[in-house]
């Protein structure tokens, strides 16, 4: 490939602004410059044939010693350079000759170039902005609008600043592609951002950095660039605050839903008494508890007694006295005693338990002056009468 296009810079060079003349050399100086040139450019030192032939345009204005360094640079395949001299050279002399085969090697150029790099333009309104390009917080790529470079493919950080107008700063990615145009509008920094606020209901306050700027619907109310605290009030509704950036002549349109503010109904706290009703009932529960337990436990020593005496009778009769009627008064007697016992055994259960439950209810009145009532209800007592005996059952129902 550098073969061919070396066999093409020869054809094209019969095209393309040759060397330019030693009798171009107005001074002895530029005629010294032109030999210099013409020895770097035929010892194939094409960088610095390039230098001597931008140097010489400088003193000259010639438009061929453009041609010339660009000529140098594409063979050199510094695209850049080249693309950027050959466009100087058909602005410097737009009816120069060689001006269709001068586009056709910048389209070349160009399209090469493409597969590494892109061609992106700058521009912002005011011109003469500064625009600084980063990437990882290293600085890439810095100008002045209007500008045109060939930048790599990435993700950036583009910053657009100027004297007396509001930094712009923004995200730009380049990719493979046709020449990319950034333009960015610079706003004055006296310039003014707009707030807009509609709430539902109506009528409520708008307070911006605790200072009042209306009711809403407020329309285009104009506030300084920056972040503020937006706070909206309405009786009977919940109070919204915000965090809000204006930007300068950028309008800033919000709308915001009040809550109805949920009735808070005081707690009353529980009063804490002592029940004179709950302590006579408890003691009465004692009192009755007691007496059946009492009652129980004479029939259950009646019941005893009745037995031991009829063993005793029984033990005292001779065998030959012990006719079929004496066996049979005894049996009775034991008899009337087993029930005797068993009523008894339930009573002292039922004593029994009413005095269990009177005592913890008891236990609850007393300490109510420290607590929370533990229950509003009796303790319930349920016997329970079995074959070899008798039980109580005592629950109680606390909240």
């Amino acid at each position: 490939m550098k073969s061919a296009l070396r066999v093409w810079l020869l054809v094209s060079m019969l095209c393309l602004p040759q060397l330019a003349p030693r009798a171009m050399a107005a001074t002895p100086e530029v005629r010294r410059l032109v030999v210099k040139m013409e020895r770097s450019f035929n010892r194939k030192a094409y960088r610095e044939a390039a230098k001597i032939a931008e140097e010489l345009y400088a003193k000259t204005k010639k438009a061929r010693f453009l041609a010339n360094a660009a000529l140098c640079y594409d063979l050199l395949i510094d695209d850049e350079r080249a693309l950027e001299l050959y466009r100087r050279y058909l602005k410097a002399d737009p009816a120069a000759k060689n001006k269709n085969t001068i586009v056709e090697r910048i389209q070349f150029l160009r399209n090469r170039h493409a597969l590494k790099k892109r061609e992106v333009t700058f521009l912002s309104d005011p011109s003469g902005s500064s625009v600084v390009l980063t990437q990882g917080g290293k600085k890439v790529f810095s100008a002045t609008t209007p500008s045109t470079s060939w930048l790599p493919f990435g993700t950036f950080r583009v910053r657009f600043s100027r004297a007396g107008h509001v930094p712009v700063e923004r995200v730009l990615v380049i990719s493979q592609g046709p020449p990319l145009t950034v333009d960015q509008t610079l706003l004055s920094s006296g310039a003014k951002g707009m707030l807009s606020v509609k709430t539902t209901p109506p009528r409520a306050t708008i307070i911006v950095d605790g200072r009042p700027v209306g009711k809403s619907p407020l329309e285009n109310k104009p506030l300084v660039p920056g972040t503020i605290l937006l706070r909206i009030e309405l009786p009977g509704y919940e109070t919204i605050e915000r965090s809000v950036t204006i930007i300068a002549g950028k309008p800033s349109e919000l709308s915001f839903a009040l809550l109805r503010k949920v009735a808070r109904v005081a707690k009353t706290p529980t009063r804490r008494y002592r029940s004179k009703s709950g302590l006579i009932g408890a003691w009465s529960m004692f009192g009755g508890g007691a007496a059946v337990a009492i009652a129980g436990g004479v029939l259950h020593l009646l019941a005893r007694k009745t037995i031991n005496d009829a063993n005793s009778s029984l033990d005292a009769t001779p065998f030959a006295n012990r006719d079929q009627a004496f066996i049979d008064q005894i049996l009775a007697k034991e008899r009337d005693a087993k029930t005797l016992n068993k009523v008894g055994l339930v009573l002292i259960g039922v004593g029994s338990a009413a005095l269990i439950g009177s005592a913890i209810w008891l236990i609850i009145e007393y300490r109510r002056p420290r607590r929370e009532r533990l229950s509003a209800r009796m303790p319930m007592i349920e016997p329970l009468i079995l074959d070899r005996g008798a039980a109580i059952q005592v629950r109680l129902q606390l909240p």
